[in-house]
């Protein structure tokens, strides 16, 4: 089965606005295994852009800043689209790139600082820690 013919993936990209011939190697893989994921995902998406926690803006930052964090430029264009329809501004668009570096920042400070801190507490060495360490 092609992209184009897996109904879950055509009507996902048309929600999202994204081509349906678009495609990649992931997605290619999980086509053609008929993937239980790819419903799944679609479903989970949905749940997510459509809660009634978050306004549709921040749904659409929400999603457009994982997408920035995925490095995924068809997902960044297609929910900063989304997001624009929402009349989310540049500023906000860069505010949202902004936040997720800043949080990937933190996840490696707080890794480090854990591995520091179980260096100095176990007189582990660094390379010792692929072997050792619980966040592995």
């Amino acid at each position: 089965m092609s992209i184009t013919q897996n109904e879950t993936i055509t009507n996902f990209f048309n929600e999202l606005g994204i081509p349906v011939t678009h495609t990649n190697f992931q997605l290619e893989k999980l086509v053609a295994a008929d993937s239980r994921f790819l419903r799944d995902l679609k479903l989970n998406v949905a749940n997510v852009l459509g809660s009634s926690n978050l306004t549709k803006k921040e749904a659409y930052l929400l999603a457009f800043a994982v997408a920035v964090n995925q490095k995924n430029e068809v997902l960044q264009s297609a929910f900063e689209a989304l997001a624009k329809k929402e009349e989310t501004n540049d500023v906000e668009i860069a505010e949202a790139i902004a936040c997720t570096a800043i949080m990937n920042t933190n996840n490696i400070f707080y890794r480090f600082l854990c591995i520091q801190s179980f260096e100095i507490k176990s007189g582990t060495k660094s390379n010792d820690l692929n072997r050792i360490s619980p966040l592995h």
